[in-house]
């Protein structure tokens, strides 16, 4: 065999095995990068809206259960969302009493004060009752209880503070007592109505 020919031959041979060793190598690539691709966590997708807080309160408003009922009333009052406070009031019936005071108001007055910052209300939570704070005429019947003709009533302590109270700023803490009722049912379960207001109960007028 010429030595140009063997020349050509060894040309063909080594042009192979670089063809050979290239499939090769690329053949382990691919099966690596499907074994890290395999290896990798699968994407979450949550689907349907995310509820917040405020529309899980806006929904516990509707509850006839009182402990649902007022820690969703006390989470909308501090966000300041008094159309559904409103929405969630007496109306037509509700009564604002600041104690030493010669008058009140209607819901239209109290929500005057609200909406326009001259009144600003804190409900506690977890819930304070007059009797742990020794305010008296709570009870049925009793000189606050508002002659209200419900299935049930409750009375829970908060703060008020802003002009419309004193003609100041200043918030007396826990000198609130707020009414709530529990209509009773026609044709269905009802929701808590908040009914009343009575102010200033650490003056004990």
């Amino acid at each position: 065999m010429s030595r140009h020919r063997k020349l050509k031959v060894f040309l063909i041979v080594l042009a192979a095995l670089v063809v050979i060793f290239s499939l090769i190598a690329g053949t382990k690539l691919v099966i690596q990068s499907q074994s890290k691709s395999a290896e990798l966590p699968a994407p979450v997708i949550v689907g349907g809206p995310t509820i917040t807080p405020t529309q899980d309160a806006l929904q516990a408003l509707s509850s006839p259960d009182f402990p649902s009922f007022i820690k969703a009333f006390a989470t909308l009052l501090a966000e300041k969302n008094y159309t559904a406070i409103a929405g969630a009031s007496d109306t037509q019936n509700f009564q604002y009493t600041p104690l030493c005071a010669d008058s009140g108001g209607g819901w239209s007055y109290t929500y005057d004060a609200l909406t326009t910052g001259n009144l600003s209300l804190v409900v506690q939570y977890p819930v304070i009752t007059p009797d742990q704070e020794e305010y008296t005429g709570y009870s049925p019947g009793g000189r606050w209880s508002m002659g209200i003709n419900a299935k049930s009533v409750e009375y829970v302590v908060g703060t008020a503070s802003g002009p419309d109270v004193d003609g100041t700023t200043q918030a007396y803490t826990n000198g609130s007592v707020f009414i709530f009722e529990l209509p009773y049912p026609t044709g269905g379960p009802l929701p808590w109505l908040w009914r009343g207001l009575v102010l200033s109960n650490q003056m004990h007028c």
